[in-house]
């Protein structure tokens, strides 16, 4: 019987905090061990035993980022940063972490959204500069950040593609917040004489959270670098950063 992936949990009462927490408990390959909250917060887990096969999980806000990334630092634990409206700031400390621990940072851990991000750049470069793309994201009402932290990772992948492909327009991303949109994206290319549309809906956040745990059993058992979704789902080629 394989060792259980022993999670700690932050965000543990938000949206997809709490279906993580849901769904590791149908499953004996998962173990939250701790929990932490606006009420439970990092301080109140010092005395917390250590184990084997151990990650932070976190799915809170941007603000709380930094103390789960010194309290992995001290832990030697994994940490798996699924909070969006990182910052420069935040990104750097993840880097330095990572010269210690395996870091996998998700703004969507959706594998139907990250199969996509991973299309994107490759069609933007095959159409070539006569596409125009654009980007539309909805959610729901109440989400801070616009663009969402998925809107902004396909900006950087047709970014990247604007040397073959179109750059985006000053005005080609748009936001929209409304009622409870778990989450849909749109990616639009127009020509000449033709459009492609690239999208993908959340039907659920349980789809967030399976993919959470799906990238935490994996990310477990890495040596420390930087990884992204697209290394747990195996779409990449080269190395990740070390």
């Amino acid at each position: 019987m394989r060792q259980p992936t022993n999670i700690i949990l932050v965000g543990a009462s938000g949206t997809v905090g709490s279906r993580i927490d849901a769904l590791a408990r149908e499953d004996g390959g998962y173990e939250v061990i701790a929990r932490i909250d606006t009420a439970r917060p990092h301080s109140t887990l010092r005395d917390l035993a250590p184990k084997k096969c151990e990650i932070l999980v976190d799915f809170s806000h941007s603000d709380a980022l930094y103390a789960s990334i010194e309290f992995a630092r001290q832990r030697r634990a994994a940490l798996l940063a699924g909070t969006t409206g990182l910052h420069d700031t935040h990104l750097r400390a993840l880097e330095e972490l990572a010269q210690s621990v395996p870091v996998l940072v998700a703004p969507n851990t959706a594998v139907g959204c990250v199969v996509l991000l991973e299309m994107v750049q490759k069609i933007s470069r095959a159409l070539g500069k006569k596409f125009s793309p654009s980007i539309v994201e909805w959610h729901r009402q109440g989400k801070v950040d616009a663009p969402s932290g998925t809107a902004r990772a396909f900006m950087i992948e047709l970014e990247n593609a604007a040397d073959s492909g179109s750059a985006l327009g000053s005005r080609a991303v748009a936001s929209v917040r409304a009622g409870g949109i778990v989450g849909e994206h749109l990616i639009r290319f127009d020509g000449p004489d033709e459009t492609i549309e690239l999208v993908h809906k959340a039907h659920s956040r349980d789809l967030f959270a399976r993919g959470a745990l799906r990238a935490a059993s994996w990310l477990v058992n890495q040596e420390p670098g930087s990884f992204t979704m697209a290394d747990v789902l195996g779409l990449r080629e080269e190395s990740p950063s070390r």
